[in-house]
């Protein structure tokens, strides 16, 4: 039974023991940190205040300073140490909370998921086939056999006598059994009597009944071959039948049917918990990688949870069994490990099978992280691990280390955008109604009739001394043809401005004071051109524009990623929150996107992952770009091609904004990205989304 937390501070008392982001991305500079290896340099190497990914101009991440910080949560919450011992939440003399001195738990349990358990028995049965398991149970015969000895026989028949005996008799359990004129007999001796050799025949004698000195006629009877002896698989131990399958020589012992010299002293297990992150002085386990334990990734080689060294200091073989578990949330991991004599052996844990506790944390929970070696059933050795235990849409953004390999949150944290979520999917169905042609097909090929439409008509109302800028991207060559008409009430005098200049500010094409105006140009080198239509300020009232234009290819890729864009503003109500959820210390929960979609509320990454998700579902490359202290998502035009399209995804949530707006947003946040993750690099390396949720 679990112990309480007040029981364990009792056992405590008489031992006497009283904005979207903050921070800076990539390249170590102010703001950053390193976290490294647990085993090794296990300490978090900090250079300024830990990174949360919040929008610097709207999320306030600062606190002020206190006279002193509670190390836990609450009183009588508990902990377990890496050495096993338990620790209890105590008020600490100047007020704040600590953790109490460890003490070891009460005989019979020990320290797993956070309190005293006890300690499971487990049956045993090996080497016998009947008797005591060790755990005040029994390992039972079949019916209709009884248990001598550890061996499971038949019960004999004094019918059958003349099948298993002569008249000279035999003894089993207090009775003789004997053959006479072919009739079978046997006869129970009373007490103080024994069944026992006369000098002619076995009878009932004084205690203790001796045997046929001769040897000719055995003591025991033998029950007559209606038993059937199994041995498969087996070397040595009962054959069911009250014989053996065989004997072991001198120095080994019979193990589960086996032969198997005895332990003359414990291996030694080494285990180095690769896998897990040192964060803030606790070993961390990264929920948002954890199914990727097993895996290869690209950038950091394989990624195990741990790896395992077994020295065998015997001189003979022995066969191992490891068991492998994170108490209480995964099943047990077993694997057998045969070490030759004075050998060692090495290995690793990869992937586990979570239970759904795990599924259902919403914060970090302590936990432990056993690895045993058995043999035959019996552990014979133990190296157990505290680890804070995160859900898996807790990401912690700081580097940390694997095997001298450097990776981050801003790389893994593609593993939460899944493109193959229904909720993804629903949203791309709602928006293929904001799409020129009806449909979220992706990429397709150039020259295609997808690709050859006109934009549906721009009609814009510009004030006077005000303009409208919508950018493009054409590649070199592409013939731009464009339809300009003004309009305008109570005037005379259009006196409008038209132009479309490239990504230098040189102007490809200008119509000034025109009513009406069409005229085309050939891009003269790859890049951004802004379309502008001004209302110069002399004019005294409102100009309104109206434009055509033909599709450049590249615009297929813009029209699906704005009907994204239209369907979460005006279909899903996706508002912009300053905070997503809750903070971990140095990590941020980030939300899948079937969150964000069924929340209406999205942080930047958030909102960025739900454009990814979206992006990949539809066969795109999306981008995710991280200016200091924000993300952003951008998409390549098509594939091969130098053109992106960025995207500012907290435009979605602000009213009144376009996704002209968010465009230009996009370019300009963009520009000033400390670092560009390609998704379908990260994916190729390894980090596939989550198979969870």
């Amino acid at each position: 039974m679990r112990n309480t937390a007040k029981a364990i501070l009792a056992t405590l008392a008489t031992a006497g023991l009283g904005a979207c982001m903050t921070g800076g991305s990539g390249g170590g500079g102010a703001g950053s940190a390193t976290a490294t290896l647990v085993d090794g340099a296990a300490q978090a190497e900090t250079n300024g205040s830990p990174r949360r990914w919040q929008d610097s101009a709207n999320e306030n991440g600062g606190r002020s300073a206190e006279a002193c910080s509670n190390l836990c949560n609450a009183v009588d919450q508990l902990q377990c140490t890496s050495a096993g011992e338990i620790q209890a939440c105590i008020v600490a003399p100047n007020g704040c909370l600590e953790f109490s001195q460890p003490s070891s738990c009460p005989p019979g349990t020990m320290c797993t998921a956070g309190g005293c358990v006890a300690l499971e028995c487990k049956p045993n049965c090996d080497g016998k086939a009947c008797g005591d398991d060790g755990c005040g149970n029994t390992c039972k015969c079949a019916e209709g056999s009884v248990c001598e000895e550890g061996v499971c026989k038949p019960p004999l028949d004094a019918a059958k006598a003349c099948e298993f005996t002569t008249f000279e008799g035999c003894c089993d359990g207090g009775k003789v059994y004997f053959c006479d004129g072919g009739q079978g007999q046997s006869i129970k001796c009373a007490i103080g009597k024994d069944c026992g050799w006369t000098g002619k025949f076995y009878d009932c004698t004084a205690k203790p009944g001796v045997a046929d000195p001769s040897g000719k006629n055995p003591q025991a009877c033998v029950a007559p071959a209606t038993c059937k002896p199994n041995c498969t698989g087996k070397t040595c131990g009962p054959n069911g039948c009250g014989g053996v399958c065989g004997s072991c020589s001198a120095g080994q012992a019979c193990e589960a049917g086996k032969c198997l010299a005895p332990i003359g002293s414990t291996p030694d297990l080494l285990v180095n918990w690769k896998g897990l992150m040192a964060k803030g002085g606790e070993a961390v386990l990264p929920g948002w990688l954890a199914h990727l334990y097993g895996k290869n990734l690209g950038d950091v080689g394989q990624f195990d949870l741990c790896t395992l060294a077994i020295t065998n200091p015997d001189t003979v073989q022995h066969n191992f069994t490891v068991e492998v578990e994170v108490i209480g949330y995964t099943e047990v991991h077993a694997f057998p490990a045969k070490v030759a004599g004075k050998t060692s052996w090495a290995g690793s844990v990869g992937a586990l099978t979570w239970k759904p506790a795990w599924h259902k944390l919403s914060s970090p929970a302590t936990a432990q992280v056993q690895v045993r070696i058995l043999e035959s059933g019996k552990q014979i050795d133990l190296e157990s691990k505290a680890v804070s235990l995160h859900p898996v849409n807790s990401v912690i953004w700081d580097a940390w280390n694997i095997d001298g390999a450097q990776t981050d949150g801003e790389h893994s944290v593609v593993t939460l955008a899944s493109p193959a979520d229904k909720a993804v999917l629903d949203l791309l169905s709602v928006a293929k109604s904001y799409s020129v042609f009806k449909s979220m097909k992706g990429y397709q090929g150039k020259g295609s009739a997808f690709g050859s439409g006109l934009v549906p008509a721009i009609a814009v109302n510009v004030a006077p001394g005000a303009f409208f800028n919508w950018p493009t991207w054409y590649d070199k060559g592409d013939k731009v043809e464009v339809s300009v008409a003004v309009t305008c009430s109570f005037c005379t005098d259009y006196n409008a401005v038209y132009e479309v200049a490239d990504s230098n500010g040189t102007i490809q094409m200008k119509w000034a004071n025109l009513g009406k105006g069409l005229d085309s140009f050939s891009a003269p080198a790859a890049g951004w051109y802004v379309h502008s239509a001004k209302n110069p300020a002399v004019n005294g009232s409102n100009r309104q524009f109206t434009v055509l234009r033909k599709m450049a290819v590249n615009e297929i890729t813009q029209d699906q990623v704005g009907a994204i864009f239209l369907a979460l503003k005006n279909n899903y109500g996706l508002g912009y929150v300053t905070v997503s959820g809750s903070y971990f210390g140095s990590a941020q929960y980030v939300k899948l996107p079937k969150e964000s979609l069924s929340s209406s509320g999205a942080n930047c990454i958030d909102g960025s992952l739900v454009f990814v998700a979206a992006l990949e579902a539809m066969g795109m490359q999306p981008y995710l770009y991280y200016p200091p202290g924000h993300a952003l998502v951008g998409v390549r035009c098509w594939p091969g091609a130098a053109c992106f399209v960025p995207v500012e995804t907290t435009e979605v949530g602000t009213p009144g904004s376009t996704f002209i707006d968010a465009i230009n947003a996009g370019i300009k946040s963009s520009k000033t990205a400390q670092l560009v993750i390609d998704v379908k690099a990260e994916r190729a390396k390894g980090y596939v989304p989550i198979p969870w949720g």
